[in-house]
């Protein structure tokens, strides 16, 4: 990696042993791009899953989310809400 431009190495001063690699921007980059494409490819199949289900059945599976998970934590009771978005073209 680090002869590719991707990281930088660091030693700490106190201890040679530890090396600490930082990403460069060019990695920083390389690693939200790959991040992108890969969670699209994992969840892609999901989302196809879900394409014909209505509002209505999203806003019931939402309610039934928030009665189990009062359920297993009910010392947090904030309410889940949940909001439409746009499809990105």
């Amino acid at each position: 990696l680090h002869g590719y431009g991707l990281v930088e190495r660091y030693q700490a001063a106190n201890n040679r042993k530890n090396i600490i690699l930082q990403p460069t921007e060019k990695g920083l980059r390389l690693y939200q791009s790959n991040s992108e494409k890969n969670a699209m490819c994992i969840l892609q199949g999901f989302f196809d899953a879900l394409k014909d289900v209505t509002d209505e059945d999203l806003h019931a599976m939402a309610k039934a989310i928030e009665a189990l998970d009062n359920e297993l934590l009910p010392e947090r009771k904030e309410e889940i809400e949940i909001i439409k978005l746009e499809k990105r073209t």
